[in-house]
């Protein structure tokens, strides 16, 4: 695409609805994706705040729970990962970025990880997030007798534990890449560890109204850390 096809697209997409931005695209004669690409660069430049997003999701049941440990669809993942977070989020790359936890560092080769806690994350019933809300979250998803979905990835753990705003984990064996199974979608950080059917988490929006299978409704959390999230 030429640079000033490019730049009239950017300046379209600036000024009208994601519907006419694309409408217009295409009459224009541009490719869906390419128009769908730049509209969401632009997008992520220049968010607004306010209205209502609606979302149509394909599969889910009126078995559905919030438990992250009992989360096996799509359904359930998506709506869990909108009211909870992880302590690490994976990249459009593949790679584990800061989420819940701001940094973490290996040692002993790579056969313990330390991951430094994010300050002030709160949870929707207004408990300030600690490591031990942490500790006792992958200690149930990793306990033998658990049957959260991510009991599978976490076998290797060894030991947890807290130490003031760190989480230490050490490993049976070396794991360099033990960081991004920490987004896996079932280790939504809660209090206490979570448990039962609940869907309190630190993210950007609560769930106001729950009909497993059939809709949900959410609000955004206005005590939530970071302002770049949760527009709508």
């Amino acid at each position: 695409m030429k640079p000033e096809t490019e730049l009239n697209l950017k300046r379209a997409a600036a000024r009208m609805s994601r519907r006419d931005f694309l409408r217009s695209a295409a009459l224009a004669g541009v490719a869906p994706m390419t128009a769908t690409a730049v509209f969401n660069q632009v997008g992520a430049q220049t968010p607004e705040k306010g209205g209502h997003l609606v979302v149509a999701l394909a599969g889910g049941a009126t078995t559905d729970v919030f438990d992250p440990a009992l989360c096996a669809q799509d359904t359930c993942a998506t709506v869990n990962c909108i009211w909870g977070e992880t302590l690490v989020r994976e990249s459009d790359k593949g790679e584990p970025t800061p989420l819940l936890a701001e940094s973490w560092e290996p040692a002993e080769g790579g056969k313990r990880w330390r991951f430094k806690l994010r300050r002030g994350a709160e949870f929707h019933n207004g408990k300030t997030m600690t490591a031990d809300d942490v500790v006792a979250t992958l200690r149930r998803h990793s306990d033998k007798e658990s049957k959260s979905g991510a009991l599978g990835i976490l076998t290797e753990i060894a030991d947890i534990s807290a130490d003031g705003e760190v989480v230490d984990i050490s490993l049976t064996g070396v794991n360099p890449d033990f960081p991004l199974l920490m987004s896996d979608f079932h280790l939504v950080i809660q209090p206490n560890g979570g448990g039962g059917d609940e869907s309190i988490g630190t993210g950007p929006y609560t769930v106001e109204e729950a009909e497993h299978g059939v809709r949900y409704l959410l609000r955004r959390f206005a005590n939530h850390y970071d302002s770049g999230r949760g527009h709508a």
